[in-house]
This record gives C-alpha cells, structure tokens and sequence, in this order.
C-alpha cells in the first residue's frame, strides 16, 4: 500500500503519431512538452497521464514533426 516510484529506461519509449497495431501492450496519450538534441539522440519530454522521457533519434524528431504538420 502507498505511493512507489517507476522508472522507465528512456529508450524503451516508443513514439507513434497514430496509435500503433501490434505488440505494445502500454499505451498512453501524451503531449511533447520539450525536445532536448544531444548529438546522435534526442531526449522528448512527455506530458500526459503519465509523464514520460522518450529517447529517439533526431531523424525520428523530424519524422513525427512531419507527421504532426501534415495532420
């Protein structure tokens, strides 16, 4: 009983526009509240029922901005 603290390794994450078909079992709606560039990777700071740090590539970054402007 009580409060706990969970930790979700941030590459462990997955980003998707839509929401996906297939294996994910967890899934939540979030809003990006912040991108961090670090060289190869990104950091995107999620808020939403639960707020999450995703790490993905920058490439990925611009993907889902493609996405989001074309939808």
């Amino acid at each position: 009983d009580g409060p706990a603290f969970v930790v979700i390794a941030p590459n462990a994450v997955s980003l998707q526009p839509e929401p996906p078909a297939g294996s994910p079992r967890n899934r939540w709606q979030c809003t990006v509240a912040a991108v961090d560039l670090l060289g190869t990777r990104a950091r995107v700071h999620l808020q939403g029922p639960l707020e999450l740090t995703a790490e993905v590539t920058p490439a990925a970054v611009a993907e889902l901005e493609a996405n989001h402007a074309g939808g």
